[in-house]
C-alpha cells in the first residue's frame, strides 16, 4: 500500500512491487559544432555566421534537465523508466576499466542507473549490458570492461542496502530527526507535523493494531514496514523497537530513498 506522506503535498512514491513502473526514456540531443563558410566580404561572412547559428539554434535547442517533484530524475538503464535519482542504484566504471557499484551516488566517472531489483541488476551485469556503451565513449573509448560476479554482487549488496538504511536512522537519531517508540510518534503527529513511518516487520499483534488506530486518527497515510525490531534498535543502539517516525524534510527523503532501494532489491 502507497501513499503520501502527511503534510508534505506532493510526494514519491515507493512501489510495493518494484517492477510496476513504466516511462519513456529522454533523449539528448548533442548540437554538432557549425560549419561557415568563408567569405572575401567581412560584413558577408559575419552575416552568414549569425544566420548559421540561428538555424542551430532553432534546429538543436538546448536539452531541458529533468527534475521532478522528488528531485532530479533518471532513467533505469534497463527498463528506461523514469525515477528520482537517489531511489535509483548506480554503477560506474573506475579508471582501471572495473565496474562497480556506487551507492552513495558519489563516484566520479560516468555511470548508469537502475532499480535494484535483483533480476535488472543481473540484466545490468548480463551479456547485452546497457554498460557497454561506457566502452565506447569517452576515457573508456576501446576499453574492455570488467564485470563484478553477479551471485558475488548481490550477495553483498544485500547487506550494503540494509546498513545503509541503518545508517541514515542513526543519522537521522543524532540531528533531532527521529522519534522513537509509538508514544513519541503520536504526540509528534497530534501537532500535525510530517513524518515518515516505519513499522518492524516482527511487530506484535496488538501494537500493529494500536498503531492502525494513531494512523487512522492523524490521517496517516504513508507507512512502510521492513526488517525487525531489533535491527531498529540496533541502528540506535538501544533495545528492540518496533515504532519509527523520521521527521525534517532531509531526514524523510534520504530515509524514503533508503527504503524504496531496499525494498526492491528483497522485494524482487
Amino acid at each position: 500500500m502507497m501513499s503520501p506522506v502527511r503534510g508534505e503535498g506532493k510526494q514519491a512514491s515507493v512501489p510495493h512491487s518494484p517492477g510496476e513502473v513504466d516511462a519513456l526514456s529522454v533523449k539528448v540531443t548533442e548540437t554538432p559544432d557549425p560549419l561557415l563558410k568563408k567569405s572575401a566580404d567581412p560584413i558577408s561572412s559575419g552575416q552568414a555566421e549569425q544566420a548559421d547559428l540561428s538555424r542551430m539554434e532553432r534546429e538543436n535547442p538546448a536539452p531541458q534537465s529533468r527534475k521532478g517533484p522528488s528531485g532530479p530524475e533518471r532513467n533505469c538503464a534497463v527498463s528506461r523508466e523514469s525515477h528520482p535519482r537517489e531511489h535509483l542504484l548506480r554503477f560506474v566504471v573506475d579508471p582501471g576499466g572495473r565496474v562497480v557499484e556506487d551507492l552513495t551516488g558519489r563516484l566520479p566517472g560516468r555511470g548508469a542507473y537502475v532499480v535494484p531489483t535483483q533480476e535488472r541488476i543481473g540484466v545490468l551485469l548480463g551479456k547485452r549490458s546497457p554498460l557497454g556503451r561506457l566502452a565506447g565513449s569517452g576515457r573508456h573509448q576501446g576499453q574492455k570492461l570488467t564485470y563484478p560476479d553477479p551471485a558475488e554482487l548481490l550477495e553483498r549488496l544485500g547487506p550494503a542496502l540494509t546498513r545503509r538504511f541503518m545508517e541514515g536512522l542513526g543519522l537521522a537519531r543524532r540531528a533531532g530527526n527521529l522519534r522513537m517508540g509509538l508514544r513519541e510518534v503520536e504526540e509528534y503527529l497530534s501537532r500535525n507535523e510530517a513524518a515518515l513511518l516505519l513499522l518492524a516487520g516482527d511487530t506484535a499483534d496488538n501494537t500493529r493494531e494500536k498503531f492502525g488506530r494513531v494512523m487512522a486518527r492523524n490521517q496517516v497515510k504513508e507507512m512502510f514496514e521492513l526488517l525487525d525490531r531489533a535491527h531498529f534498535g540496533s541502528a540506535l543502539g538501544r533495545g528492540a523497537t518496533a515504532v519509527l517516525g523520521v521527521v525534517g524534510k532531509g531526514a524523510i527523503r534520504r530515509t524514503r530513498a533508503d527504503v524504496f532501494r531496499w525494498r526492491a532489491f528483497h522485494m524482487d
